[in-house]
């Protein structure tokens, strides 16, 4: 935010000197650009594989600005005293330079540094303000020389970065961490071109003449979205809010939300008002941010060759592009708009050109959130990396497991988050038994009730770790799930004749097999016993790779017995076990040594509720085949204690 108070202080320059506020903008992105070029060494930041990350496009684009800028404007527009605007930002941006330079020497004893950086800040700002004193009036000179000096003290306390290179980004061959840099660059972009514009459109459309007041307004209101970003990030790190992917995401939301809003109102209340919702958004975005670049610091001990000294590395250069990048795209704009200035109507209505740039943030900020919604590093995984990295005995096949999901190409597909995002208000359950997990001695088995479609949707939701469900193989391919919902749907077809009802349960069977494909299911195949070992082994390797397993084992057709929870509210949907998953104990004790846990889940439609039971461990102690049958009689009548409980 320190950026936008220079980058204000340019546009009052500009405003003051030619009556173009998107002249000082334009001149001061081109300075601070060259600046961060040269402080941040970017021709030594390079890739992993030795190429350079230096945009010759983007460096060429800069560069006819800055001569367009330069030798174009005064002639173009006939402002002789475009250059004494020029000179003036120069000079704000050469003090930062100097001072930011002597910080960064370690050479330089204390008292000389401080004499050479007072020294600096009285000989430039000294040169700044009397050239103010040539063009404002009082009111003007005395916020121009305020805000000359509020940023030269606020660079002294947050100085510019300088890089020693040459620098390598040896994080970028880590799959997730590539989604992460896109995330947070298109996120950037989407934030800086956010606050340029509402600077611009609040100059343009409540002062066409330079006046002290709307800039003095324009502060006060940076102040404000800088406080509420400020005390967000503060609450999320005092309350330990998640503020991973899922934080991400609501930052984003919130973001759009605020700044379609804020740029359309015109009242000071409701400025204030988006402001806040601005503001909260930015402060998730970055609480996030900062969490992803400390959770990579845990992807970089699963690969073994990466740690926390390479990973500083990266945040850096990741961090420094995307500050390059989105100050390349404003100066852009904003040279465009110094010669093609945009034509406010009569009441502050802008046209549909400027509405659709003011549009383009917004853009940025959706194709950051579709690599939010891809990313593999959510709220489960991430309890997956973190259980591995505070485990004492580290096995190789979950390392691999977690190496195929976070290091290699893997994609979440997005369809899922958004389902789950978009059904969540709808089912609005309440949780309980939570405090049964014993996430030390995960992998487990959860086994909920079906209830037709309830039961999967709500685990799918609301079960708080992660887990691979077991889902009948017919339903994972468009045809075999068109031919299996047309089966079950037999009136569907004679409703709406063959021909069109078998086109809309096709479509359906897409858009359903997609969905359920994307939880990376374990396919049940009802066959040949074959068939059925398949599903068993593919069970017992998720299981190894430290992955939990979601069954719902009820018989389809077959009620509960009588007398054991049939009388009770809640029950009745309850069905009897197919009891063959129990094989999964025994199985998986044999390959490991180690007895499972198995979860009763049960999801009470009427009472709108979501309930864990307490586990069930298989007892290896007892023959198999009496073994299998205590653990799935004693998980359904836990499930039917858990269907008997009432919102009493």
């Amino acid at each position: 935010m320190r950026s936008f108070l220079e980058l204000l202080l340019a546009m009052a320059v500009g405003h003051a000197f030619t009556g173009n506020p998107f002249f000082g903008a334009a001149v001061f992105l081109f300075a601070d650009i060259l600046k961060t070029y040269l402080f941040c060494n970017i021709s030594k930041l390079r890739h992993a594989d030795g190429a350079n990350y230096t945009s010759t496009l983007l460096l060429s684009l800069e560069a006819a600005a800055g001569l367009s800028l330069a030798f174009l404007y005064p002639y173009v527009a006939d402002a002789p005293a475009a250059g004494l605007a020029s000179l003036t930002v120069m000079l704000i941006i050469m003090r930062d330079a100097l001072c930011s330079m002597a910080l960064y020497d370690k050479t330089v004893g204390k008292v000389r540094l401080w004499f050479f950086l007072i020294l600096v800040q009285i000989l430039f700002n000294t040169l700044c303000l009397v050239l103010f004193w040539r063009v404002a009036s009082q009111e003007e000179f005395c916020l121009l020389a305020g805000l000359t000096v509020l940023t030269g003290i606020i660079r002294l306390v947050f100085p510019d970065r300088i890089l020693r290179g040459p620098l390598e980004n040896r994080f970028e061959q880590v799959s997730s961490y590539q989604i992460f840099t896109n995330m947070n660059l298109y996120a950037t972009i989407a934030m800086d071109l956010g606050v340029m514009m509402c600077f611009l459109l609040g100059v343009l459309i409540f002062g066409p003449d330079f006046s002290y007041r709307i800039y003095l307004y324009m502060v006060v209101w940076l102040a404000f979205v800088n406080v509420i970003l400020e005390v967000g990030t503060y609450l999320i790190r005092r309350q330990r809010w998640t503020t991973g992917l899922s934080g991400f995401i609501l930052g984003a939301v919130f973001w759009v939300v605020g700044f379609l809003f804020v740029s359309r109102t015109r009242t000071p209340q409701g400025v204030f008002l988006w402001a806040t919702v601005w503001g909260s958004g930015v402060a998730l975005l970055t609480a996030s941010v900062r969490r992803f670049q400390r959770d990579f610091a845990a992807i970089g001990e699963v690969t073994d060759d990466l740690g926390v000294k390479e990973l500083k590395v990266s945040n850096i250069i990741s961090s420094t592009v995307a500050y390059i990048v989105s100050s390349s795209i404003m100066l852009v704009i904003v040279a465009l708009g110094t010669f093609l200035p945009p034509d406010i109507e009569p009441g502050g209505h802008l046209s549909w050109p400027e509405n659709a740039l003011l549009l383009l943030p917004v853009g940025f900020m959706l194709v950051a959130l579709v690599f939010a919604l891809v990313h593999p590093l959510d709220k489960r995984n991430r309890e997956k990396l973190m259980l591995f990295i505070d485990s004492r005995t580290r096995k190789e096949r979950v390392r691999e497991s977690l190496q195929k999901m976070l290091v290699r190409k893997y994609r979440i597909r997005a369809s899922a988050r958004l389902v789950c995002f978009f059904l969540r208000p709808f089912l609005r359950l309440r949780v309980s038994g939570l405090e049964k997990l014993r996430k030390d001695e995960y992998p487990s088995v959860f086994v909920c009730n079906h209830g037709f479609m309830y039961g999967p949707v709500a685990a799918t939701i609301y079960l708080p770790t992660y887990f691979r469900p077991w889902i009948h193989d017919v339903m994972l391919s468009r045809q075999s799930a068109t031919e299996e919902i047309a089966w079950s749907f037999p009136g569907f077809l004679k409703v709406t004749g063959k021909r069109l009802g078998m086109w809309i349960i096709s479509q359906a069977a897409a858009i359903v097999s997609t969905l359920m494909s994307a939880f990376y299911p374990i396919p049940v195949v009802r066959g040949t016993s074959r068939d059925l070992l398949k599903t068993f082994t593919d069970s017992i390797s998720a299981l190894e790779e430290g992955d939990n397993l979601l069954i719902f084992p009820e018989r389809p057709g077959a009620r509960t017995r009588s007398g054991v929870g049939s009388q009770d509210e809640g029950a009745d949907e309850l069905r009897e076990f197919f009891t063959g998953f129990a094989h999964l104990g025994k199985m998986y004790y044999d390959q490991t040594g180690q007895e499972l846990l198995f979860y009763p889940l049960y999801c009470d439609r009427k009472d709108r509720a979501f309930r864990i039971g307490d586990p069930v461990r298989y007892d290896s102690s007892l023959p198999s085949r009496e073994g299998k049958q205590a653990l799935a009689q004693a998980l359904h009548q836990r499930i039917v204690a858990l269907a008997a409980k009432s919102s009493c």
